[in-house]
């Protein structure tokens, strides 16, 4: 098993590969010991097979780590060539993964409450820090965006799109 913190080369299998949403796909992959390694806000470097002029892998951030069945579900938009190629892979398809990368976000047990705020490309990536004791606030609570002044359609301040209730 690999240290805590140190990124180790990890051989893999495609489990999965579909598209979720135009442009947005969902890959599983399973990697022997690596869900057990991953924490909330580290990554992994992939390396996409197809074309051997591509030398960099492609970092991603994880939206799951399944240490009992050592499966990661990455969600990724299609941007550029390593990720249209990645899009291809196709089940049983093998390649290798850096990780863990990256330094993990901290969490705390505490009793209480907790807020996690992330939107756009923060919030697939912040998944795995939702923990099972952290309870989700009311939908009023978890629903924010920008406020726009009437008529101008100029962003004013970031708040509540609804309004907020005690918990």
């Amino acid at each position: 098993m690999a240290l805590k913190g140190v990124a180790h080369l990890y051989p893999f299998d495609v489990v999965s590969n579909e598209r979720v949403a135009d442009g947005i796909y969902r890959v599983v992959i399973h990697a022997q010991g690596i869900a057990s390694e991953l924490e909330p806000g580290q990554f992994l470097n992939l390396a996409v097979p197809g074309d051997p002029s591509q030398i960099l892998r492609i970092p991603l951030s994880f939206s799951r780590a399944d240490r009992d069945d050592d499966t990661v579900e990455i969600e990724y938009a299609v941007v550029g060539d390593g990720t249209r190629r990645l899009s291809t892979l196709m089940p049983g398809t093998t390649s290798t993964a850096v990780a863990p990368c990256g330094h993990p976000w901290r969490t705390y047990e505490r009793q209480g409450r907790a807020v996690l705020v992330a939107g756009a490309s923060a919030s697939l990536p912040s998944s795995p820090a939702r923990a099972p004791s952290v309870r989700r606030a009311p939908a009023s609570m978890r629903s924010w965006g920008p406020r726009r002044r009437a008529g101008s359609g100029a962003r004013t301040s970031f708040a509540p799109s609804v309004p907020a209730r005690s918990w």
